[in-house]
């Protein structure tokens, strides 16, 4: 699928959601025609993400609106859920690890972390069998928070320190990096940010210095001028930000 790459761009955007969304469908409609149910699910992967997104920057404002929230959890969700659908009626096996994935993040952000924890489980289960093995590193971020909120804090929190540094120091941490600095960082970046906010809702006293260090870190290779990206940081600078807001709250 030739504009793939283009939506990927878009919807890493902040404020471009709607010309992602305009750009998701149209290429939908061509996919349809020509019965490439593989791309019909990518696409629908890409509309969860551009709804996540929206969620996102709902949740970074000062007083973030819960109804526009829902509509968009719900649109996410919808979406992830197509996919899983084509992936299922088309056994297309090789992205069941992903469809997981975008099913964990579904129930993370509707607050069923029981279920989120299974299918990100099930997800890492998939991938450790793949030969390319890079997307552990995001899986184990994901898994790391909701351990934490279901009352696992050390598990989580001693897994969610230890994928961070094999992101630089593991094998497939140092390929990703390589090979895609703009997903490494992101993927690498999330995991602080989010345990700041898994750690605040489940009630956990947060060790505001050295998870303030975390964040520094993360804010210094996102911002790094010397390397190649093809997306804008900007979302999880947002995310950042609100992570110190509730360290300094």
């Amino acid at each position: 699928m030739s504009n793939l790459k283009e939506i990927e761009k878009l919807r890493e955007q902040k404020g471009k959601e709607q010309e992602a969304l305009d750009l998701i469908s149209k290429a939908m409609n061509e996919t349809k025609t020509e019965n490439d149910m593989e791309s019909l699910a990518k696409l629908n992967w890409e509309a969860s993400l551009v709804h996540q997104h929206l969620v996102m920057n709902e949740k970074s404002t000062d007083l973030p609106n819960e109804e526009i929230i829902q509509k968009e959890t719900a649109e996410m969700e919808k979406a992830a859920l197509e996919a899983h659908k084509i992936i299922q009626e088309n056994n297309l096996e090789r992205l069941e690890a992903t469809s997981h994935r975008f099913l964990g993040r579904v129930c993370t952000y509707k607050g069923d972390h029981i279920k989120a924890q299974e299918e990100y489980e099930k997800s890492i289960e998939l991938i450790e069998k793949m030969e390319n093995k890079e997307q552990l590193l995001e899986l184990n971020g994901f898994l790391a928070t909701t351990l934490l909120v279901n009352g696992k804090i050390n598990e989580g929190v001693n897994l969610a320190l230890k994928t961070f540094e094999e992101f630089q120091t593991s094998d497939i941490g140092k390929q990703l990096k390589g090979k895609d600095y703009y997903v490494w960082a992101v993927w690498r970046s999330g995991i602080i940010s989010r345990m700041v906010f898994a750690m605040k809702e489940a009630g956990v006293d947060i060790e505001k210095e050295k998870w303030e260090v975390l964040l520094d870190t993360c804010e210094s290779f996102l911002n790094d001028p010397e390397k190649e990206i093809w997306g804008n940081f900007q979302f999880r600078l947002d995310e950042i930000k609100k992570a110190r807001e509730i360290l300094n709250s």
